[in-house]
């Protein structure tokens, strides 16, 4: 009896919503571990001091490793078939998909220019500037998806344990905001003198 009552969902409100089924708590572990990971990786770079030394070359094997597990993510999330993201977060979803392939682009142009750097320092002097603006406006577009699920937005409220990654999209938006306003600090000096500092002093290296 229970049984054909559940066939012709008259108890389906026993039955969890495809909504609480996997969501962030599948997706998310990737997600925050891959942007935690890129953080890293511009504070690497930040702190490096001066070209080929240890950090610089730990920026771009993190950003390296970070894209990569954010890629996962994102084929993670398509693999659930979350139409209802795609309906109810549009914002969300093809911003989603433009910061994968800009965050790939970027550490694709990074180790490129790292590469001609070390045979034609004067190649990344003139062009160097560009990576660091494009980091700028990835930084935006990363801030906008973390604000979506921060804020509790359509569908991401409906989602399994949303409470918990309220507060890991949150620390995202400090860490990631901090990071903008370096970075942003650091630009006038950089087009202005765009050769990379030799002082390996940590103020230094921050402004």
């Amino acid at each position: 009896m229970l049984a054909g009552q559940r066939a012709l969902n008259i108890l389906a409100e026993d039955t969890p919503s495809s909504s609480k089924v996997g969501g962030l708590t599948t997706v998310g572990a990737w997600f925050a571990t891959g942007t935690f990971l890129l953080a890293a990786a511009v504070v690497a770079h930040i702190l490096g001091g001066r070209a080929g030394g240890l950090l610089f070359k730990l920026h771009y094997a993190l950003a390296l490793i970070a894209v990569v597990i954010i890629s996962i993510g994102v084929a993670v999330a398509a693999s659930q078939r979350n139409a209802k993201l795609q309906q109810n977060h549009g914002g969300h979803y093809y911003v989603g998909y433009v910061t994968l392939g800009w965050l790939w682009l970027q550490a694709i142009f990074g180790a490129v220019l790292w590469r001609a750097g070390l045979q034609n320092p004067d190649l990344k002097t003139r062009v160097g500037w560009t990576h660091r603006i494009s980091a700028v406006l990835l930084f935006a577009l990363l801030l906008y998806l973390f604000f979506t699920v921060a804020l509790q937005e359509q569908p991401f409220s409906e989602m399994s344990a949303i409470e918990d990654w309220v507060v890991v999209s949150a620390v995202l938006v400090v860490i990631y905001l901090v990071l903008t306003i370096v970075v942003v600090l650091r630009l006038p000096a950089r087009l202005k003198d765009p050769k990379t500092p030799t002082d390996d002093t940590l103020m230094n290296s921050l402004f």
